[in-house]
């Protein structure tokens, strides 16, 4: 199996735990982190005007409270208003009868769920920060405790790190108050009608070895528009003081204001400075300044950021930085466009009537009646736990079926589970008046076997792609005759080695373009040796493919390794470059490891020059020089589009791509009548290599490798060069396998879609791997989280006319249909054709029926985020104006950093919410 890496081919999010200090580069994330990074989540309980809760605050009926209540923080906060779009949505080729139309109730979950839609601009998303900071109040609902004294709460924070959505929770105490135009805290009682009021919340937050006290000033609530957007967004402050848990001041901070100008726009200052820098710089003082001008017609602003990419000189990181270098960008939008300047920089201007939309997330709720899905399911929980002495916070979960615990146990957010089996926790989401659910740390299991199943799918839908695979592969080519054979097998004989089984031509088969490593690829690795009989010695050689630097033709030479910037690459050994000589050197030995970058062109495969690389963001560079290439027969290409999953095969001339899904084997289901109780029965193993070793699934839980994968025989993938074992009949399989068989008796086993029963087997070698799965133990008993709910594949019709079969699942998020953000990034953020056409939007409404019970469902879409395309060249966009007023705008016209005053963390507080929801 050849596999694409899910753990790195991702987003780098710093680590999910709060105080975590996990050095990014490319923007600040620091408040993110701070406050509570608050990804997209269905709050169920808070609709767009406020309200959740029925408590209505400590006044009960009392009007000013009531009236107070409705100030609740906007949920989207971007410095472009989002823009009216042409339909993107795909047509679902099925409808829910008119029976179940009951979801739009006016107070069902499904019509209070708000779409929240969004302008992506990468230079702007400073605003980001302070965004994620108001959503993260939201979800304490300090709007229904107004008056009621301090409570806690449990705010959600969602990360993604190896393409695996991970969530944890960060405590907060929040104290919800009247004050006067004095400051004076005014009890609810006391308060009259008429007489203006704000609201003041004070927030303390513990992260790590910090404090954080957060003081917000709201004095007018936002104007909300029908749609869920903002014509305005209120009138506020925000004072926020890091301080370490000693009382010390840490020197960072964070404010923020909102205020509405003489013509009712939103203007909004931002504030903030940290200490961050890579580990071999230390801690850098670090500075953002933004400004917005912000209406719905019109705007403008400036930010001021750090410059990352400063830092560094052709030699590495600059000596002597005491602070991150930053970098200005000034914008101005109208109706029709929207123009962004970089550091003095010609605008670049885009079209805000054209734009592309993306899904980020979706809401799945009960056709007959709107309830969300994820009230009835259980998904996952927060837990808290005792460290000697010290409270830490976590959340138990299921991605993709695979049970895990994510601690908040240290500074760095590391925490080694194993050091902790048994421990207790205590379940957070829990009414404060009951007794709380109590678990312990149960073992943690180094691998995990998934299930695959398999909906149709097709070569466009991955179609000019670039994906990230990895190749770990090691042969033989034996010279004859004038022809390179390959050969995956050798035996030796007498006479020397020969081909075990029928070899194949390396040139026309394979293809020599394998063999290219580029001059500035670190990704990948190729090894040639060979004996040369001459000499009797060992000799290196490289392959040169045409319009190489040497001006020599296509071909082996002599090589030896070198060491650069970009690592250890192989260059040839003499000027001009002394080819392999077939009469002395007839046997190679063959070695291509690392990640390469393929791509489905429409009409074949072909693999990309890799020029750069970027390790911070992930992020490929590619040259023009795309290579022919062969996907090995009989072998399955591993594609992961973060949250698709594609498995191509080549056989024969029979290309076939298949969407895949899976099920995780758990202790639950692995038992007698479940999904996979089965699967103990099987041998399994690569059908395409039927000298490798085979393998078992140990169900036994009384066994030492209970759920692992076992060596059933050893065969010659697992011996060494004299062709001794290296491993034992029932050792754990330490690697990862992808699409082993089932089979009984030598005969495979068949499922019900008449396809092979397969599997993948994932292994965590403790180097950051996500094979891991630990679970949390109610007595004896394993606690098993709910696996995703899968819908019935349904069909979709996109918008070139062409049809496609989707076959969807839902654990809180939805995966089946591709993602397309990490290829945007990969393109610095620049839509094109080529991804849009591979967006997939589905409307509100679509209708999904759930495969095991029946049950009807609709989705709603959450989260969308909008994409402007370029303006044609020399287009009259009426910014100047707009751009010379955002040039004018004083950056360090922003707040100063104030003492809130807030004292020491209130004690003695209750749970009253968690993950935005009251609990139950």
């Amino acid at each position: 199996m050849i596999s694409t890496d899910r753990r790195h081919n991702s987003d780098k999010w710093p680590s999910p735990w709060p105080g975590s200090r996990t050095w990014r580069s490319g923007t600040v994330w620091a408040l993110m982190m701070v406050f509570g990074f608050v990804g997209t989540l269905f709050l169920s309980a808070c609709g767009g005007g406020g309200g959740g809760s029925s408590s209505g605050g400590g006044g009960g009926d009392n009007s000013v409270v009531n009236s107070l209540s409705s100030y609740v923080m906007p949920s989207e906060l971007s410095a472009v208003p989002a823009s009216e779009s042409r339909d993107q949505q795909v047509t679902p080729r099925s409808v829910l009868r008119a029976l179940f139309r009951t979801y739009t109730d006016e107070n069902s979950d499904y019509s209070k769920a708000k779409t929240r839609k969004y302008v992506e601009e990468r230079s702007l998303e400073q605003f980001d920060v302070l965004e994620d900071v108001l959503t993260a109040l939201n979800q304490t609902h300090y709007y229904d405790e107004i008056g009621n004294g301090a409570y806690r709460a449990m705010v959600i924070q969602v990360g993604d790190e190896g393409g695996q959505q991970q969530k944890s929770l960060a405590p907060w105490v929040v104290k919800a108050d009247i004050i006067d135009a004095d400051g004076d805290i005014v009890s609810p009682d006391d308060a009259v009608e008429g007489q203006d009021y704000d609201v003041q919340v004070l927030a303390w937050i513990e992260e790590g070895d910090q404090i954080v006290k957060g003081k917000f000033i709201i004095s007018d609530p936002p104007t909300q528009n029908e749609d869920g957007s903002y014509a305005d967004y209120g009138e506020w402050q925000i004072t926020a003081n890091f301080e370490s848990d000693s009382g010390g001041d840490t020197g960072e901070g964070f404010a923020a204001t909102c205020e509405r100008g003489t013509t009712g726009q939103s203007i909004i200052r931002l504030h903030e400075a940290h200490s961050e820098g890579p580990p071999e710089m230390g801690d850098l003082s670090a500075e953002v300044a933004a400004v917005m001008y912000r209406s719905e017609d019109e705007g403008y602003g400036k930010v001021r950021y750090p410059d990352w990419e400063a830092m560094y000189g052709e030699g590495g990181p600059i000596e002597g930085l005491t602070e991150v270098p930053t970098e200005d960008a000034l914008y101005a939008y109208n109706n029709a466009y929207l123009g962004v300047s970089v550091d003095g920089d010609d605008p670049v201007y885009k079209q805000r009537g054209e734009v592309v939309e993306m899904t980020h997330q979706y809401g799945v709720f009960k056709a007959s009646n709107g309830r969300d899905l994820q009230r009835d399911k259980q998904f996952g929980f927060p837990i808290r736990y005792d460290d000697n002495g010290t409270t830490r916070h976590g959340y138990y979960g299921a991605w993709q079926g695979r049970h895990q615990l994510w601690l908040n146990g240290s500074d760095d957010g590391e925490v080694d589970l194993a050091t902790l089996e048994g421990t207790e926790v205590t379940r957070e989401d829990w009414n404060p008046d009951s007794e709380p659910q109590t678990y312990t740390i149960g073992p943690t299991f180094d691998g995990v076997l998934a299930m695959r199943t398999y909906a149709t799918a097709s070569l466009d839908d991955i179609q000019n792609i670039p994906v990230e695979i990895w190749v770990n592969q090691d042969y033989q080519l034996l010279y004859e005759s004038g022809t390179w054979w390959y050969c995956p097998n050798v035996e030796w004989t007498m006479d020397g080695p020969t081909c075990a089984g029928t070899p194949v031509d390396f040139g026309t088969e394979i293809g020599w373009n394998t063999l290219v490593k580029g001059a500035n690829d670190n990704r990948k690795w190729v090894n040639i040796d060979g004996w040369d009989n001459n000499t009797q010695q060992n000799k290196r050689f490289v392959y040169l493919p045409d319009s190489n630097s040497y001006g020599v033709d296509a071909g082996l030479y002599e090589a030896e390794e070198v060491f650069g910037d970009n690592g250890s690459s192989m260059v040839p050994t003499t000027t001009p470059p002394t080819p392999l000589d077939t009469a002395n050197v007839t046997q190679l030995w063959v070695w291509v490891s690392g990640s390469i970058y393929v791509m489905y062109d429409g009409s074949g495969w072909v693999e990309k020059e890799l020029v750069d690389f970027d390790e911070e963001t992930w992020t490929p560079e590619f040259g023009g020089n795309d290579m022919d290439y062969t996907l090995p027969e009989g072998r399955e290409l591993y594609i992961n589009m973060q949250g698709a999953n594609y498995v191509v095969r080549k056989d024969g001339d029979v290309t076939s791509v298949l969407l895949e899904l899976q099920t995780a084997a758990n202790p639950s289901n692995t038992l007698t009548g479940g999904e996979m109780a089965d699967v103990g029965d099987y041998v399994l193993k690569e059908p395409w290599a039927e000298n490798n070793s085979t393998y078992r699934f140990d169900i036994d839980p009384t066994s030492d490798t209970y759920l692992m994968l076992v060596y059933n025989t050893v065969g010659d993938n697992d011996t060494d060069q004299n062709g001794d074992p290296e491993v034992s009949e029932g050792d754990v399989v330490e690697r990862d396998i992808w699409g082993i068989e089932a089979y009984v008796d030598d005969t495979p086993v068949v499922g019900d879609d008449d396809r092979p029963v397969a599997f993948n087997w994932e292994y965590d070698s403790g180097e950051g791997d996500w094979g891991a799965v630990t679970y949390l133990m109610d007595g004896d008993d394993y606690l098993i989280l709910d696996d995703p709910v899968r819908f019935e594949p349904f069909e979709v019709e996109l918008a070139d006319s062409t049809v496609k079969t989707l076959a969807l699942q839902f654990d809180g998020w939805m995966c089946g249909l591709p993602d397309l953000y990490r290829d945007l990034e990969r393109n610095d953020w620049v839509m094109t054709t080529d991804i849009s056409e591979k967006i997939i939007n589905l409307p509100a409404g679509t209708a999904l029926t759930d495969v095991a019970t029946g049950i009807e469902y609709v989705l709603k879409p959450l989260e969308v985020s909008q994409f402007l395309l370029p303006a044609e060249a020399g287009t009259d966009t009426g910014l100047d104006d707009l751009l010379g007023d955002a040039e004018d705008v004083d950056i360090s016209d922003v707040p100063d950093f104030t003492d809130n005053n807030m004292g020491d963390t209130p004690t003695g507080t209750e749970l009253l919410y968690s993950e935005g929801k009251p609990v139950e």
